[in-house]
Parts: structure tokens; sequence; C-alpha cells
């Protein structure tokens, strides 16, 4: 390998990146109720978001050479790739103090979430949409989501300079398109061939790796989560300093992941 590239890149492409949301809140200010002030506050959200990208490789073919000989070509036709969420939430909180020395927020999020890979344009090696559309495979997975949330904020002397916080909230991580964007249609098979001095050719087939084939999406995947547990201490001793301690957890599950079901080992030399 000489690690210098000649007559055209190894490979072009773009990738468009759009994201929109639309949020909507009401706020209610209410005294006295149950022995406490509440402010409520209640919502939705709306959002939608995705990707597209294509991959090119110039002429179809490159051509990779080792110490100045014919090694290897490595062809493939234009890829065009992308994946799409939609999300619909609703939230509601509640910070309510009690007297002059205690506020408690307390509040719940629903989430439903479905990831699916769009219709897209074909395109020609020069990256130019030829008319013709690859369509996407659809929904690939829904999530039906809950996250509470719980806090307290409590002054532990009358002036009001020593405070103690607490809270726990869950977190869920949103959709990543880039998870299913290797399955969509519009992605096309690499093909590896080696040189071979007997034949004066490429013709020693290498690999031929499509993503279509090689991965899949569980329509069944949970959301990654995360528990997150708070307490810390401030304590302010004059206008000029102030000392905070506080610890913090946080414990995740779900992750996701990647099983190889297809793949067959040995042990070799």
């Amino acid at each position: 390998m000489t690690g210098v590239s000649s007559g055209a890149p190894p490979e072009i492409g773009h990738v468009t990146l759009i994201r929109t949301t639309v949020k909507a809140t009401l706020t209610h200010y209410e005294r006295g109720w149950f022995g406490a002030d509440h402010q409520w506050k209640v919502g939705t959200q709306i959002e939608k978001g995705g990707h597209d990208a294509s991959q090119i490789i110039p002429t179809g073919v490159r051509f990779v050479d080792n110490n100045g000989q014919p090694f290897q070509d490595i062809s493939r036709d234009p890829a065009i790739s992308g994946g799409q969420f939609v999300t619909f939430a609703a939230f509601a909180t509640d910070t309510a103090t009690l007297g002059d020395r205690l506020t408690i927020n307390a509040g719940v999020r629903l989430d439903h979430n479905r990831a699916y890979t769009q219709d897209l344009p074909a395109i020609d090696l020069t990256g130019r949409k030829t008319g013709d559309i690859v369509r996407g495979l659809g929904t690939m997975y829904t999530w039906n989501l809950i996250s509470p949330r719980l806090g307290a904020t409590a002054k532990l002397s009358a002036d009001g300079r020593t405070i103690l916080r607490a809270s726990y909230g869950r977190f869920h991580q949103g959709i990543l398109t880039a998870e299913v964007a290797p399955t969509h249609p519009g992605i096309t098979p690499i093909t590896t061939t080696a040189f071979e001095p007997a034949t004066g050719g490429y013709t020693r087939l290498v690999s031929v790796v499509d993503s279509t084939l090689n991965v899949q999406v569980d329509p069944h995947m949970r959301a990654p989560l995360t528990d997150e547990y708070s307490i810390g201490i401030d304590r302010e001793f004059d206008r000029r300093l102030a000392v905070a301690a506080a610890y913090i957890r946080k414990t995740g599950s779900d992750y996701i992941a990647y099983t190889d079901v297809g793949g067959a080992y040995r042990e070799d030399t």
C-alpha cells in the first residue's frame, strides 16, 4: 500500500439531517390546595427527525495497488439509505411548596416513538436523482415509554443557608436513525475481488458485503433507559463562600447491541 490516492476520491456522497419539534405547555398556579401552593404544568410535544445519506464510488469501481502492483478492485452501485422517527409525547409536572421550607417536584412523561425507513429517490454515479424511487421498509419498531420524575428541596436552617436536595428520574434514549438505516433497501452490496497474475485480471472473489442481508432490526427492541438518583447538601457561609456536596448514582439497562446469528467460526491457523 502506498497511501496515495489518484484519479478520483475513493468515495463521494452526502448526509442530510432534519429535525422538527413542536411543543406546547400550559401552566396553572393554585394556592392553598391540600395545604400547599402548587404550580401545575402540562404539555405535549411532537417531534419528527431523520437522515438520508448516499455513498458512491466514482465510475463504480476503484482499484487498490500493493507496492505498485495490482492488488484488489472494489465495486459498488450507487447506494442511498436513511431512517426517520416520529415521537408523540405528553407530560405533566407539579411543584408543590409546603410552608417556607419544603418544595416537592413530581412529574411524568409519556412517549410514543416510531422508527421507520422512508422512501428515497434513486441516484446515479454522479449523485443525481434518476427519477426512480427506492421504497423503504416502513415501521421497524415502536416504543411506548413512561418516564417518572421526583425531587425535593428542603431548607434545613431557618435562615435558608443550608439546603438539602434529593431527586430521582428515569430517562429513555431517543431513537437513533443510524441504527435502522443499514437495512434500507437502497443500500447496495460491496464486492471485492483480487488480482490474479495467472489470469491477468481481478478474477478471485474476496468478499461480497451486503448490510441488507447481514443486518436485521429486532421489532421487539426495547428503549435503553437510565435511572438516576441524587442527594446533596448546600451550605452558604457568607456572601462570598458556599460549599456544596452531592452524591449521584446512575444505573442503565436495555442497551442496544448486535447479535451475530449467521456467523460460522472454526479454529484455524
